[in-house]
């Protein structure tokens, strides 16, 4: 991610789970396709590599030195990226992508050269500073830089530090930070394992570490520093607690809702006490006038190209606007995508809060007078709970961003349903559900799929079976992939595909196949196929059948995968996020792909592997389903959801506390 828009990524193509060692090839355009099946494989250092080889042989592809812009974009060296596009443009003055990156470069470039000045350089550098203050000097700098995405640059930087001073144990886990941003995770990891053995007791050390193991599929370390976590966690208080399991990360290695909540409140509790007091908040009476709309806002720093951003989207535009007035607040970056430019026309006003202090946030929120403050964003990257805290809204809620409690009393209620959320596991959330009567999460029902064929061929993908898991490697742990791999000695003829990954992950998830007795060429961690959403939605029909995550599913690529025609097996989990795809089938009339068990996981995932004809006629089931279910209506999904806010605000303004909602299915 960068903070002024996306780099326009070049044509995108697949990949073996262990690449083909690195050719010679010899021409410009066997260069471009082997550079971009870099760039997509996410392999941005090899990228690079071959990149700055390519223009030195064909000094004159404009192609050529536009991919390495790219590239040295995605790994945050903007100066180096800014040079290769000048250079693309002198050899073709009008290739556009390299025109709108320019664009976006320079203003990247601008915010670094603030950061240097704020600090004085490069003129502080001459200056004679004692080592212990050249060093803190270039630790600050890596650490701004870091913030605004310039990892290669902040490497460079905390690097410089370590001529001075020791390396603290903070300092080493920001380099590996700037580091994993760099897609060096090997040497990010080997970061973090230093910070851990200079102390063990390091929170930050441990949360890092803890998944940049997951990232990378080190099973056995993971579960190893796993049990050092839960030992030291009852000796670890405020921020170091908070940084050794926070609750985003804590959803993926824990399935125990209890669990889950004690992670969240230690986070919650962070932010009451770090949240500096501010002035009276001038908000909307709950005595609002009968006829008046209720005034709904939308707080994400993910209103752009984003999956919370397309989910955001489809409810926005359905919303009924007589009923509701509609303000968003972004507080992300603003990609100059065509959702992010959908997103701010779909809303009565649409605020750009990206630069602004929480205090700030919570004034413009309650200027607005804003009387259901929706949260889209959790605990996840980008989130701004200290404005939460500060209660702009007199009703708060949490929405599709984040499955799982916030663990505070600043948030009212959660839209859930009965499914991810039954009313026995309630205890473990502060909020109140607002129990929507099909599932929680939206599905576009205007959203095509493309019409002009591909084949498996074009995306690098074999013949024969083909079984997709389109999730991140932070999702897959050693339970499932043990599924996956008994899945696939059971079915011989079949492959198994996966998103891209880096490549040291891909190898380490080879060397977990091959203690499993399955041929790692078995799994083909194929590009991201296409940005544009009919394009990725036909992409990834071409697979046959589905296999979901466990403790966290797919959620937003679940939707996605069923929207494509694909069927997806699933199995219900103890927790939130472990019960999303279940909700999502049940709502699609497809409650038969939903398992109990392993057993029954695998059992399932196999017997419609070998019965081809039982999984067309799924498949042309769900192609019939996608007509009439509940989750193909998105309409049918917002009225739920606007009954439930008028639930809140009716209940609200009869003076009563939040209490659990149950909205209606449609007669």
């Amino acid at each position: 991610m960068n903070d002024t828009g996306p780099i326009h990524a070049p044509p995108q193509a697949g990949s073996r789970i262990e690449p083909a060692a690195p050719g010679a090839p010899a021409d410009p355009d066997s260069i471009l396709t082997v550079l971009r099946q870099c760039i997509a494989r996410g392999d941005l250092q090899r990228a690079r590599m071959l990149g700055t080889a390519a223009c030195r042989h064909f000094p004159d592809s404009a192609e050529i030195f536009h991919d390495l812009a790219v590239v040295e974009a995605l790994l945050g060296n903007t100066m180096a990226a800014i040079t290769n596009e000048e250079m693309a443009l002198v050899r073709n003055p009008g290739l556009t992508e390299a025109e709108q990156n320019l664009v976006r470069l320079r203003t990247r470039r601008t915010a670094i050269e603030t950061i240097l000045r704020n600090y004085g350089l490069p003129e502080r550098e001459k200056a004679a500073l004692d080592p212990a203050d050249r060093a803190a000097l270039y630790l600050a700098v890596g650490h701004d830089l870091l913030s605004i995405n310039e990892a290669t640059s902040a490497v460079a930087f905390i690097q410089k530090s370590f001529e001075f001073a020791d390396a603290t144990v903070d300092a080493l886990v920001e380099l590996g930070t700037a580091l994993n941003r760099s897609d060096r995770l090997h040497d990010a990891i080997n970061a973090f394992r230093r910070a851990l053995a200079r102390d063990p007791k390091s929170g930050a050390a441990i949360g890092s570490l803890i998944r940049a193991l997951q990232d990378a599929c080190l099973w056995q370390e993971h579960a190893s520093l796993r049990m050092h976590q839960r030992a030291t966690l009852p000796a670890l208080a405020g921020k170091a607690a908070v940084a050794a399991d926070r609750p985003f990360a804590n959803l993926h290695v824990s399935e125990d809702p209890a669990e889950n909540r004690r992670a969240a409140e230690r986070y919650a509790a962070l932010l009451s006490v770090r949240q500096p007091l501010v002035g009276p908040i001038s908000r909307a009476s709950t005595g609002a006038p009968d006829g008046e709309r209720i005034r709904i806002g939308y707080l994400s720093s993910d209103f752009r190209h984003h999956p919370v951003g397309q989910l955001a989207a489809t409810i926005l535009k359905r919303h009924d606007r007589s009923r509701f007035a509609v303000h968003l607040y972004s507080i992300g970056a603003n990609d100059r995508s065509d959702e992010r430019r959908a997103i701010e026309e779909s809303c009565d006003r649409f605020h750009d809060l990206s630069t602004s202090k929480d205090s700030e946030i919570v004034e413009t929120i309650a200027a607005d007078r804003i009387q259901i403050l929706v949260d889209l964003n959790g605990y996840t990257r980008g989130c701004r709970p200290g404005a939460m805290v500060l209660r702009p809204a007199p009703i708060q809620v949490w929405a599709l961003g984040f499955p799982g409690t916030s663990g505070s009393d600043f948030i009212d209620y959660i839209v859930a349903d009965r499914t991810v959320l039954p009313p026995e596991e309630c205890v473990h959330f502060s909020e109140q559900p607002c129990w929507l009567p099909d599932t929680c999460q939206p599905a576009d029902d205007r959203t095509i799929v493309a019409s002009e064929p591909a084949t498996r061929a074009d995306l690098g993908l074999p013949a024969g079976f083909l079984f997709v898991s389109w999730q991140n490697p932070v999702k897959i742990e050693p339970r499932v992939f043990d599924l996956w791999m008994d899945i696939l000695r059971t079915v011989p003829e079949a492959q198994l595909w996966l998103r891209p990954m880096p490549e040291y992950s891909r190898r380490n998830l080879g060397i977990e196949a091959k203690r499993r007795n399955v041929d790692p060429d078995r799994i083909v961690c194929a590009a991201e196929t296409a940005r544009d959403k009919p394009h990725y939605l036909r992409n990834l029909g071409l697979a046959d059948l589905a296999l979901d995550t466990l403790v966290y599913n797919g959620q937003t690529t679940t939707s996605d995968l069923l929207r494509a025609g694909v069927p997806v097996v699933a199995m219900l989990g103890r927790h939130f996020a472990g019960r999303v795809a279940a909700s999502l089938l049940q709502a699609a009339g497809l409650s038969e792909l939903v398992t109990y068990s392993p057993r029954g996981y695998r059992d399932l995932a196999v017997k419609l592997a070998r019965d081809p004809a039982r999984l067309a006629a799924l498949r042309a089931r769900l192609a019939d389903l996608q007509r009439s279910a509940p989750l193909f209506d998105s309409g049918r999904y917002v009225r739920a959801l606007e009954r439930g806010y008028e639930a809140m605000w009716a209940h609200h303004r009869a003076g009563r506390k939040p209490a659990p909602i149950g909205v209606d299915a449609e007669s």
